[in-house]
Parts: structure tokens; C-alpha cells; sequence
């Protein structure tokens, strides 16, 4: 492997075969593989043919385990396939969960709760962040913590608020929900004032 190891993507290198047997190597053929739970997963598929000994893998799943195996190819035909080296990717923040949902309210309050995400990319979820979401993309930050849920309070009646939720593990926050909207329950108004003669 070459350098350190990225959440999508690896970047591995080989050396030359120790002799070509009289035929110059002209290009290399790397294959590759998934390893779930110490099994590969399905058949070797063929990542990179070109005449560099290094090239980068990408498009794979963070904290993910793959084998792969390089073939040096000469006018003769390919060799034999190096022994197979498993490589793993790094770990990343969280996927976004899913939208926020409604647990109940009342007059100035809303129960809101969420799920965890369903990857959490090599490192268990520790907290979250509940934000309202202004029409101008804002956003200000109403919770965080690691509850799956939270009563947002002080708000006033007959108001519609946006809200997202975003997962954090030790790699970082990750991407946020879609907003989900509520709305705070109406209530009856408030008296009259300065009732005069």
C-alpha cells in the first residue's frame, strides 16, 4: 500500500517480478475483492491494467477490508498472480440519518425523535445534533447529545419549524437529515387589552 488509507479509495503499489523469464512485462493487471466478517465476497473483479506498478482504487465502502492480487502480463501471455494482500480503507463520519419525527407537542413545545444512520462508517455513533433550519439555509443548534430525542421548548404557538439531525463518531459529524417540518399547536388568544369607556 501506498500512503495512508482514505475513507473511498486505496492507493496501492508493487514491485516488478523478480526476473521476466526473457519477456519484458508490459503492463500489470490488478483484481480485487471484498472481505465481510473474514469471507470474501463474490468473485475477483479486474481494477486497473495499465504499465504503472501503483495505481488507486476508488469508490469503495469506508472501514471495509479487500483483497487484491496483481498479474504481470508480456507478449507471452499473463504469469502467475502475486500473493493476494488484503487492504483496508479508513473509517468516515456518519451517513445522514433519517428525517427527524414528531413524538408528540403541545402549546410552545415539540417532542421530536430520530434513528441512527444506516452506515456509521467503522465507529459507533456517540452523539447527535438537532438544528432548525432557517428558510435562508441556516441552521442554530437546538440539541446536542446522545439521547434520540429531545423536547424543543419556548416556542411560540402556530409556528412551522424545519429540522434536521446529523450523527457524529469518532472520525467527525457527518452530513445531515433532510429537515422534516412541524408545526406548534394554536392556542387560544390572549385577552384584550386596555378595555377603556
Amino acid at each position: 500500500q501506498a500512503g495512508p488509507p482514505s475513507p473511498f479509495s486505496l492507493k496501492i503499489t508493487w514491485t516488478p517480478p523478480t526476473s521476466d523469464n526473457g519477456s519484458p512485462v508490459q503492463l500489470y493487471q490488478v483484481a480485487m475483492r471484498r472481505v465481510m466478517d473474514g469471507m470474501p465476497v463474490g468473485f475477483f473483479e479486474v481494477v486497473y491494467n495499465g504499465p504503472d506498478n501503483t495505481c488507486e482504487v476508488q469508490n469503495l465502502f469506508p472501514a471495509s477490508l479487500y483483497e487484491f492480487g496483481v498479474v504481470a502480463i508480456s507478449a507471452l501471455g499473463s504469469g502467475a498472480p502475486s500473493q493476494c494482500s488484503a487492504l483496508a480503507t479508513s473509517g468516515s463520519p456518519p451517513n445522514p440519518p433519517p428525517p427527524p419525527f414528531l413524538m408528540g407537542c403541545e402549546p410552545g413545545k415539540l417532542h421530536v425523535g430520530w434513528t441512527l444512520p444506516d452506515l456509521c462508517n467503522g465507529a459507533p455513533v456517540v452523539s447527535f445534533r438537532l438544528e432548525a433550519v432557517a428558510p435562508d439555509g441556516g441552521a442554530a443548534l437546538l440539541y446536542e447529545g446522545s439521547s434520540l430525542s429531545h423536547c424543543v421548548e419556548n416556542l411560540a404557538p402556530g409556528i412551522t419549524m424545519a429540522l434536521r439531525v446529523a450523527a457524529t463518531n469518532s472520525h467527525g459529524t457527518g452530513p445531515a437529515s433532510l429537515p422534516a417540518c412541524f408545526a406548534t399547536p394554536c392556542i387560544a388568544p390572549s385577552p384584550p387589552q386596555a378595555v377603556a369607556a
